[in-house]
């Protein structure tokens, strides 16, 4: 961790390929990965200085969002949208460990998806004026 309290991408990598055995030294499989920093008191994984998932536990459920989670492939329909006036954002709830488990191989794919996106510069079409103003 360096003096910001951001965590280097080699120790994020590690941590994500953690079982598989990956080097954590593979610098340049590590720049692939988001890197992991604290913003609204929760983790947000972020590549190249924009955000790509955020990570919140609920009283019933953790949740793991993806910024532009509209724009994701989502072959295994995982993602959800949490509410009406969400464009773009998109969650996959978790309510169980295993499904944590299950799922690690998905949520990694995901990843890897939703950076190529942020690389490529794509935007989500977003509606203007979803609520009238009074």
């Amino acid at each position: 961790m360096d003096a910001a309290g951001v965590t280097t991408m080699p120790q994020t990598n590690a941590r994500l390929d953690r079982g598989n055995g990956a080097s954590a030294s593979s610098t340049n499989h590590a720049r692939n990965w988001p890197c992991r920093r604290c913003k609204w008191g929760v983790p947000v994984y972020t590549h190249q200085d924009k955000n790509i998932v955020i990570v919140s536990a609920l009283k019933d459920c953790v949740t793991f969002g993806f910024f532009k989670g509209v724009l994701l492939s989502d072959p295994k329909k995982i993602l959800e949208q949490q509410g009406p006036s969400v464009q773009s954002a998109r969650i996959i709830r978790f309510t169980a460990v295993d499904q944590i488990i299950n799922l690690t191989d998905t949520v990694k794919e995901y990843v890897k998806e939703a950076v190529v996106i942020e690389e490529s510069g794509v935007r989500s079409n977003s509606k203007k004026d979803l609520e009238p103003i009074p």
